[in-house]
C-alpha cells in the first residue's frame, strides 16, 4: 500500500521533478518507508513519484517507480494471487529480479498489455503506468474501488494522485484553479452517499472509476486525449446461476471464502485484524484461525449497554479463537488530550467530507492498530454488500415473494421478523408491498416510475433540515443514472438487483474512500475478502433464499461457518457498524470547538446553510434539551462542510 503521484506537463524537467516531490511529501502517511522517483523527457515528458509502505519484498527490488523494458509503474495495492501468475510467467520464458507482486504485474502488462492484464488480477490497486515506447500514461483502478486514484487535466497538463490534496498541492504549483462542485455537495448534505461516476467535491478533480481504465497521451500538437476503458463489468453474465444442491453450493462458498482469506494472509510483515463482534469480521478471524493465524485484533467499544457498543460479541469470538485483543473507546480519545484538535485534523486529512462522526471510530482502530507496531489489517468491508446485510435485504425478499404470490414463504417470512410484534409484522409488509409496487411499476409503466423516483429523490433535497439546496445549485440535482445491468439482476430478484446497486452504486464506494482514508491516514493497509470477485460472483449466483430467511440477513454465511463462529454471534440479528452517539461526542468534548465554530464569520458566510436553525439546535443540545426536530447527522454534514472549505481554501 503507497502513495502514486504523476505529473505529465510542457515544463522544464527540474520543475515537473519538484512539484511531484512536493504531491509525495503531502502522501508521506500512505508510504512512510521510502520514496522515489522517475522522469522521462525534459520539457514535454512525464515523471512518477512514489511513496512506499513496505509489505511484500521489503528489499530494494520492491522499491518504485518500478522500471521494467519499456515500462514504468507507480503503484498502489496488493495483487494477492501473484506467486502462482508469477509461477506461470516463468514457464513462458519471464525473469524476476525480486518477490514482489509490483514486478509481477509488469510483467504481465507487457506479455498482455495493461487492458488483458487487469483482467487477470485478483487484487485491490490503483496506479499510474508510463509506456515509453508508446509515449501514453495509463491509469487504472480495482474492480470494486477498494484503493484511490484521482486525476485532472487541462489540455496539456495532467496531474494524477492517491488524494486529491496532492493534486491541490500541485494545482497551486501549476496556477490552477480548482471549484466546488455544488452537485456533488448538495447529495452529500442530503444523503452523505454521493460518489457516482467519475465526479468528486472539487469541480476539476476526477476519479478514475473502479474497473477502468484510462490512456493518456499526447498528440503532435501538443494537446493531450484521453482514452477510456473498462475490463470489470459486475454484469448478470458474470454472476451465472448456481443451481447445485444447497450443500454443494455452500462448501463452495466456505472455499473460497477461505481462500480469499489466505492469499490476503500473504505479506513480508504481520496481518491484524479488525474486529467489530459482528458476522463479517468475526468469519475472517475465524477462518485465520482455523489455519493457524491467530491474529492480533483491534476494536472498538463503547460505554457498556449503549445499542452500538459490542463488546460481548468480541469476548465471545476472543473466547472462541484464542486471539488477542486491544480495544478503544474512540469517546475516549477526543476527550483525551488534544482531542478536538485530533478530530479536527481526521476531517481535514479526509480531503472530501465525510458521512458522520460514526467515521472516527473507525480512525481511532486504525490508530491504535498502527501503534501497536501493524502495518496490515483484514477488514469486513463488502459483505453486507455482496451478503445482504442491510436491513433492505429482507424487505426486497419479502416482496419479491409478494410479486411472485408466494403466500406461504411470505408469511413464514413475516412470522420470522425479529421483533414478534403485531406493528413490527405489519411495518414489514407495508415495506414489502411498496417494493413489489415499485418493480411491478417499473416494468410496466417506466415513465410513470421515473417521474416517482425523481419526485422521491428530489423530496430528500427539499426537507433537509440544515440547508438550502436551491441556494446552492440553483436548481434541484439530476436523477441519478440507473447501473447498466440493473434490469437484468431484477429480473433475476429483487434481491440481486438490490445487492448490485449496492455494489456498484454510492454506498459501497463511499464506505471504501473512508475505509482507505482512515488505514492510510495510520500507514496501515487494509484488505477486503468479502471483495474477492470470485466470491462477490458466487454470492450473486446464489438464490435469494441461499441469502436470505427466515429472518435472517447474511443466510449464507451464517449457514456455511457453523463451526468458525460463535453461536451467539452467528444468530444475532442485531446490526450496529460503526456506531456512535453523534450529539453526546458534538456536545461533549468537542463543544467548545464547535461553540466557535458557529459562530464564526465561515459559517455565516455559507448562504445555503441555515445557520439559525443549526444554532437553535446547538442551543438546545447544550442546555440539556433533546432537539427533538434535530437530526444529529445532518448538524454533522453541514458542519463538516465548513470545515472542508476552510482546510481547502474554497470558496462559494
Amino acid at each position: 500500500m503507497c502513495g502514486v503521484a504523476a505529473l505529465l506537463a510542457p515544463i522544464a524537467l527540474d520543475q515537473r521533478e519538484d512539484i511531484v516531490r512536493e504531491m509525495c511529501a503531502v502522501l508521506a502517511h500512505r508510504g512512510p518507508h521510502g520514496a522515489g522517483l522517475f522522469s522521462d523527457g525534459e520539457h514535454a515528458g512525464i515523471t512518477l513519484g512514489h511513496r512506499r509502505l513496505s509489505i511484500l519484498d521489503l528489499s530494494p527490488t520492491g522499491a518504485q517507480p518500478m522500471p521494467r523494458g519499456s515500462l514504468c509503474i507507480s503503484y498502489n495495492g496488493e495483487f494477492y494471487d501473484y506467486i502462482e501468475r508469477r509461477d506461470e510467467l516463468a514457464t513462458r520464458g519471464h525473469r524476476f529480479i525480486g518477490r514482489s507482486d509490483t514486478e509481477v504485474l509488469l510483467a504481465l502488462c507487457e506479455e498482455h498489455g495493461v487492458p488483458l492484464a487487469l483482467a487477470q488480477v485478483n487484487g485491490m490497486f490503483a496506479f499510474a503506468l508510463f509506456d515509453r515506447r508508446e509515449r501514453t500514461l495509463w491509469l487504472a483502478r480495482d474492480r470494486f474501488g477498494e484503493k484511490p486514484l484521482y486525476y485532472l487535466t487541462t489540455a496539456d497538463t495532467c496531474v494524477v494522485a492517491s488524494e486529491p490534496k496532492a493534486i491541490l498541492a500541485a494545482a497551486r504549483r501549476l496556477r490552477i484553479s480548482i471549484g466546488v462542485n455544488r452537485q456533488v455537495l448538495a447529495c452529500y448534505l442530503a444523503d452523505a452517499e454521493h460518489e457516482v461516476g467519475d465526479a468528486t467535491f472539487f469541480a476539476e478533480i476526477r476519479r478514475v472509476r473502479p474497473g477502468e481504465w484510462l490512456r493518456i497521451a499526447r498528440d503532435a500538437g501538443g494537446r493531450l486525449s484521453v482514452q477510456h476503458g473498462r475490463y470489470y463489468d459486475l454484469s448478470e453474465a458474470s454472476c451465472p446461476p448456481i443451481l447445485r444442491p444447497q450443500t454443494e453450493a455452500d462448501e463452495e462458498f466456505r472455499s473460497l471464502l477461505t481462500n480469499a482469506v489466505r492469499i490476503r494472509l500473504r505479506s513480508d510483515v504481520p496481518v491484524a485484524a479488525c474486529l467489530s463482534g459482528g458476522l463479517d469480521s468475526s468469519s475472517l478471524v475465524g477462518l485465520a484461525a482455523q489455519a493457524g493465524q491467530r491474529l492480533h485484533t483491534f476494536s472498538a467499544t463503547h460505554r457498556p449497554g449503549e445499542p452500538w457498543d459490542e463488546r460481548r460479541h468480541i469476548a465471545a469470538v476472543i473466547a472462541h479463537t484464542g486471539v488477542d485483543n486491544v480495544q478503544v473507546n474512540p469517546e475516549d480519545v477526543l476527550d483525551g488530550p488534544g482531542g478536538p484538535e485530533r478530530f479536527l485534523a481526521f476531517l481535514s486529512q479526509h480531503d472530501e467530507p465525510v458521512g458522520g462522526p460514526s467515521v472516527w471510530a473507525q480512525h481511532c482502530v486504525y490508530r491504535v492498530l498502527a501503534q501497536h507496531g501493524h502495518r496490515v489489517a483484514l477488514s469486513g468491508q463488502g459483505a453486507d454488500e455482496s451478503l445482504g446485510g442491510y436491513g433492505g435485504t429482507l424487505a426486497a425478499l419479502r416482496a419479491q415473494q409478494l410479486a411472485q404470490r408466494q403466500w406461504a414463504l411470505l408469511r413464514a417470512e413475516l412470522a420470522a421478523t425479529a421483533s414478534p410484534q403485531l406493528g413490527a409484522r405489519a411495518a414489514a409488509l407495508r415495506q414489502a408491498l411498496l417494493s413489489a409496487l415499485r418493480l411491478g411499476i417499473s416494468r410496466r409503466k417506466p415513465g410513470l416510475y421515473q417521474a416517482w423516483l425523481r419526485a422521491r429523490f428530489q423530496r430528500g433535497f427539499l426537507r433537509s433540515r440544515y440547508f438550502d439546496v436551491r441556494a446552492l445549485c440553483g436548481a434541484l440535482p439530476p436523477l441519478p443514472t440507473e447501473p447498466p445491468h440493473a434490469a437484468a439482476f431484477d429480473a433475476r430478484s429483487l434481491l440481486h438487483g438490490y445487492l448490485y446497486r449496492l455494489l456498484v452504486g454510492t454506498s459501497l464506494s463511499t464506505i471504501l474512500r473512508f475505509e482507505d482514508r482512515n488505514s492510510m491516514m495510520a500507514s496501515v493497509e487494509s484488505r477486503a475478502p468479502f471483495l474477492d470477485p470470485r466470491l462477490v460472483a458466487h454470492c450473486l449466483g446464489r438464490l435469494p433464499s441461499d441469502l436470505a430467511g427466515q429472518g435472517y440477513t447474511k443466510l449464507l454465511l451464517r449457514r456455511a461457518l457453523p463451526d468458525v463462529l460463535p453461536q451467539s454471534v452467528r444468530l444475532r440479528r442485531d446490526k450496529v457498524g460503526f456506531g456512535a452517539p453523534p450529539w453526546r461526542w458534538l456536545t461533549g468534548p468537542l463543544r467548545p470547538w464547535l461553540d466557535a465554530l458557529l459562530s464564526s464569520i465561515s459559517l455565516r458566510g455559507l448562504g445555503f446553510v441555515r445557520a439559525p436553525l443549526l444554532r437553535a439546535d446547538w442551543v438546545a443540545a447544550t442546555t440539556g434539551c433533546d432537539p427533538l426536530d434535530g437530526d444529529a447527522e445532518g448538524f454533522f454534514r453541514a458542519i463538516n462542510v465548513a470545515v472542508w472549505l476552510s482546510a481547502h481554501g474554497l470558496s462559494l
